[in-house]
């Protein structure tokens, strides 16, 4: 494995991780969220709104 072929596996482990992090970070936000506005007695419409979001993230991160 040459210096070139390294370095793209380097880069494509490093956007990975970050991407990761990205969503499991929208995931938490999307959690806390919810659990504060329930607790407050109101779900917006914006809720399902975010969940949509947050699965076109993740199904477009798997394929």
């Amino acid at each position: 494995m040459n210096v070139i072929e390294r370095r793209k596996i380097m880069c494509s482990v490093a956007f990975n991780l970050i991407a990761v992090t990205c969503v499991l970070w929208s995931l938490y936000v999307l959690i806390e969220t919810a659990r504060e506005e329930v607790k407050a007695g109101k779900l917006p419409i914006s809720f399902t709104g975010e969940l949509v979001f947050l699965y076109v993230q993740c199904k477009m991160y798997l394929e």
